[in-house]
């Protein structure tokens, strides 16, 4: 008898002391509900509440249907938590509410796109993963493309390898075409002396001065000599090149070139205390060029390039605060086009044309019926520009550093000696010095260098 009511105490005291621990756990459960981005879930609780709670309505929110039955919405990545509490204010039920990106989503656009590239996607604490070896570069980009459909930019992580060649080497060449016609009729008086009038004109030669066309006659007096210039001139300049830049830019990447400079430009000021601040920025001129290639399959090459070409014009500046801030001169063009390795393509047709016509006369002289056509002088000039640029892209690949050697490998300086008697521009190797050349030999640098090309 005792013994069972030994048994009967123990029993009850277990059942006070596990009370407590039942609340506890019903209190302190936290169940997890996975959503992407707009997605929305249904949640059935297993009592009647009064009152739902969500920490971070941004990322996720709810809506209550019923005291047991709860709408829960997905928002943006990100985690947050969900409180259900009953009348007595005590929680019911909690829930941590995981939104993240949509791997299934893109995995499966992935597979349909490229099904026979191994190409795995994990969403890691916001972020969107891409892991895998591929074929083609290609297949890497689309890929790419295809993540930031589902998570912005700067929050994807493309660990994608690909198994091919994944530089480009942009070889372009940018020349300005420049055609300056100068005609120029009359007669035109240089030196002219107070003292020559009264003096007797003689010719000084029918040599041929300056230019070809201009002939050259004058008089000699005690004042001094006196020159004109008979202007029966006609000249012609044509090409220069503007610069040759060569870019090398992995497949989905940009690369830029600039040869010019910045000049700085006030773009407001600030008076305190009588002291003005002026605020200056920078901006860009002279031959600019940027580009992204990307790689395709059969050795294709999509090519997006944006030269620009620039340059300072005073004549149509301003002046602002007392300092002469230019006008810029700009011709650019933007375009993207495939082709293949080693092809090239041309971009031309960038037209630039001025007119300028002058008259030189002396005063009076110059207006005069018929004989006033000697002392008068007229120009005519006409200048056209056309910017022309020709784009040579290659598929490359990085070359061993043993298998190329710089011009200067093996270079001697000259001793004075050697320089100013012997007229040297080597000087004489010592016995050590030529064993390390004998080594050299066979790697001179006899061409384009860096990168093999395919």
């Amino acid at each position: 008898m005792g013994a069972r009511a030994l048994r009967r105490g123990l029993a009850a005291l277990l059942v006070v002391l596990a009370a407590p621990a039942a609340a506890q756990v019903v209190d302190g459960s936290t169940q997890t509900v996975d959503l992407t981005p707009d997605e929305a879930k249904v949640v059935r609780l297993d009592a009647p509440v009064s009152s739902v709670f969500v920490a971070n309505p941004d990322i996720a929110d709810v809506q209550v249907k019923s005291p047991r039955l709860v709408y829960v919405f997905a928002k943006e990545v990100g985690s947050t938590t969900l409180f259900a509490v009953g009348d007595d204010d005590r929680v019911a039920a909690s829930y941590k509410l995981d939104v993240g990106h949509d791997v299934r989503g893109l995995t499966r656009a992935l597979r349909e796109m490229h099904p026979d590239q191994p190409i795995d996607v994990r969403s890691v604490e916001g972020a969107l993963v891409l892991e895998g070896t591929v074929d083609a570069a290609a297949a890497a980009e689309d890929a790419r493309r295809l993540a930031q459909e589902f998570a912005d930019e700067e929050n994807i992580i493309n660990r994608i390898e690909v198994n091919a060649p994944t530089q480009v080497n942009l070889r372009v060449h940018v020349a300005e075409v420049e055609r300056d016609i100068t005609e120029s009729y009359g007669v035109r008086w240089d030196n002219i002396s107070e003292e020559i009038f009264g003096e007797v004109f003689r010719f000084m030669g029918g040599s041929l001065s300056g230019a070809a066309g201009a002939f050259t006659f004058g008089a000699a007096g005690s004042g001094g000599a006196t020159e004109a210039f008979l202007d029966i001139l006609a000249e012609e300049n044509l090409v220069r090149v503007l610069a040759e830049p060569n870019l090398t830019a992995m497949s989905g990447e940009s690369a830029s070139f600039l040869a010019g400079g910045e000049f700085p430009i006030p773009v407001g000021s600030d008076t305190e205390d009588g002291v003005t601040d002026i605020e200056i920025e920078f901006k860009e001129f002279g031959v600019q060029l940027k580009f992204m290639p990307v790689i395709l399959d059969d050795r294709r090459i999509s090519l997006k390039v944006s030269p620009e070409v620039s340059e300072l014009n005073f004549a149509d500046g301003v002046e602002l605060s007392g300092t002469e801030v230019p006008a810029i001169d700009t011709r650019r063009a933007s375009t993207t086009i495939e082709l293949g390795s080693g092809q090239t393509f041309a971009i031309a047709g960038l037209l630039q044309q001025q007119r300028q016509q002058n008259l030189q006369k002396l005063p009076g002289l110059g207006d005069v019926p018929v004989l006033g056509a000697l002392f008068r002088s007229q120009s005519f000039q006409r200048g056209q520009t056309e910017l022309a640029i020709i784009v040579t892209p290659y598929i490359v690949e990085p070359s061993q550093g043993r298998d190329l050697a710089s011009p200067a490998d093996g270079m001697i300086a000259p001793n004075d000696i050697e320089r100013l008697f012997f007229g040297r521009f080597h000087g004489e190797m010592t016995a050590r010095q030529q064993r390390a050349h004998e080594k050299l030999k066979g790697r001179e640098l006899a061409g384009p260098a860096g990168f093999m090309l395919e």
